[in-house]
């Protein structure tokens, strides 16, 4: 089995700490897009958890079944102080630090992780990728993919139109998602392609939401995204 899962999170009941785990999400996410994985026998999941103190029952390592649990102490209080760029820091410091730890007391190999770590560091811990591949309007004039912006505070999706030659003409934004959302609306977002020659869109897998808009337009025209509520 291959490590398939890296996150960072906590457990308490605290509404103002549990609010963590969602800015947590752009760090665990950004994190594993960069780690090159490796077998790790039956491992497929780790879990750093913070806590305010490492539960006596459990002990700070905690491995079973598929996931490997290792439980950091941590200071909530002073984390909620911090600014947005600051909290991103410190849980990539904190998630690293622990998948460090497992990594050693499993004997895997440290280098994926640092490799993973420094790369996040290196795009300033904004997690932007393409999604998917392009796909070519009714023309085949020019190509059309989604590319995503995913930062503690937003998730954001663009269209973005490519020429025959493959260099990008155009970006307009489909949607941005405020933070608070649950991570569902991004785990349904599946169909994405062209109505006609300069409409592209994006929706979910059921068709209850699509986004649409004109490509490649010119950057004085105003953007019109299209929502639809299918159901």
């Amino acid at each position: 089995m291959r490590l398939r899962d890296l996150q960072i999170g906590t457990h308490s009941d605290v509404l103002g700490i549990r609010e963590l785990n969602k800015d947590s999400w752009c760090i665990s996410s950004h994190y594993l897009s960069k780690f090159r994985g490796f077998e790790t026998g039956k491992i497929g999941k780790a879990y750093v958890a913070l806590v305010a103190e490492i539960p006596k029952r459990i002990g700070k390592y905690d491995p079973a079944g598929g996931l490997y649990r290792v439980y950091r102490t941590f200071d909530f209080e002073s984390y909620l102080t911090l600014a947005p760029q600051a909290k991103k820091v410190t849980l990539l410091k904190e998630l690293h630090a622990g998948l460090l730890e497992i990594a050693e007391k499993s004997g895997w190999p440290s280098e994926p992780f640092e490799e993973a770590y420094q790369a996040v560091l290196a795009d300033n811990l904004l997690y932007r990728e393409f999604w998917k591949k392009p796909k070519w309007n009714k023309s085949r004039s020019m190509r059309g993919q989604v590319h995503f912006c995913f930062d503690i505070d937003r998730l954001d999706f663009h269209a973005v139109a490519f020429d025959k030659a493959g260099e990008e003409i155009a970006r307009r934004l489909l949607v941005s998602f405020p933070r608070a959302i649950d991570m569902d609306h991004y785990d349904t977002l599946d169909k994405y392609g062209w109505l006609d020659n300069n409409t592209f869109y994006l929706e979910s897998k059921q068709g209850w939401m699509r986004w649409a808009v004109e490509l490649p337009g010119s950057a004085a025209d105003e953007v019109v995204v299209t929502y639809e509520n299918r159901k």
